[in-house]
């Protein structure tokens, strides 16, 4: 029973439904850039139910911005779950987006805790 009780599905799983929006800081340290990016997310019973991450077309391409959101869909609201999606994700970039992607993801999971 104590084991139940401790488990993530006792204690996030049973949220009620909430969202998440804020203002996402990005940074390029290699180029002295950033941006603005906003995340819009519906959390359900601990699982992210919709996601939308608006990112400037000039940080990074919108395929990639949307992509990035599928991969949360379903995932756990849990920066362990999620970092492990993201980095499957990551893999398939290299170079100055490679950069951008990984700041991006490490603001995400920031936000999931």
């Amino acid at each position: 029973m104590e084991a139940e009780l401790r488990s993530w599905e006792w204690t996030f799983g049973k949220t009620p439904k909430f969202r998440v929006e804020t203002q996402l800081e990005l940074r390029d340290e290699q180029l002295g850039a950033g941006c603005s990016a906003y995340l819009h997310m519906e959390v359900k019973n601990g699982l992210v139910e919709s996601c939308r991450i608006d990112i400037p077309a000039n940080w990074l391409p919108l395929r990639l911005g949307s992509t990035l959101s599928e991969v949360l869909l379903g995932e756990r609201f849990c920066p362990h779950r999620a970092a492990a999606a993201l980095t499957v994700f990551l893999r398939s970039e290299s170079g100055q987006l490679h950069r951008r992607l990984c700041n991006l993801c490490e603001v995400l999971l920031a936000v999931m805790g």
